[in-house]
């Protein structure tokens, strides 16, 4: 089928990209951006990190403020809370490295392509779109560009338990 417009704009993809996809490669612009992608994450990363140390420094700094000007007070409650700021700093410490992992994966991964009629299911934060095996979340944009029910070929990118969608066409 030819390349539609719609599903490009959406998608972020163009004609020649699709013609590659369809050959199961990746333009040389995509390969860029795919391997950019990891160094991109880690510079956000860094940024993070930066207002992660901020935040949990003016909070501590609050906290010992606050309980240190409250009579009854107890260094137990001190420490029960510089423990949970903890905790919380770990969960994220650990959430963000799996995703450094996937992101790396994703950038070293070969192009996959799937074909199937397009189910689109809402969840919380938008639509889960199902195709063949391959599984990916809409937003507005794109959820309006498809039809379902039609079928459709994905080529794609594993990503976590759910694909990036390089291209996509109506077939």
């Amino acid at each position: 089928m030819a390349f539609d417009p719609r599903l490009g704009v959406a998608f972020g993809f163009d004609a020649d990209e699709l013609a590659a996809n369809r050959e199961g490669r990746l333009t040389a612009d995509q390969a860029v951006m795919l391997g950019n992608a990891p160094r991109a994450y880690a510079r956000q990363r860094s940024r993070v990190w930066v207002l992660l140390v901020v935040v949990l420094i003016v909070v501590a700094v609050l906290a010992y403020l606050v309980m240190a000007n409250t009579p009854g007070t107890s260094t137990g409650v001190v420490v029960a809370f510089a423990a949970g700021v903890g905790v919380i700093l770990l969960v994220i410490v650990i959430a963000m490295g799996r995703s450094r992992r996937t992101m790396e994966t994703l950038a070293a991964s070969p192009l996959l392509q799937v074909e199937g009629p397009l189910r689109i299911r809402a969840n919380a934060s938008g639509w889960t779109a199902t195709v063949g095996e391959a599984r990916f979340e809409l937003d507005a944009e794109r959820m309006n560009a498809l039809v379902e029910g039609e079928r459709y070929r994905v080529n794609h990118l594993p990503f976590g338990g759910k694909v990036a969608v390089v291209s996509i066409e109506r077939i």
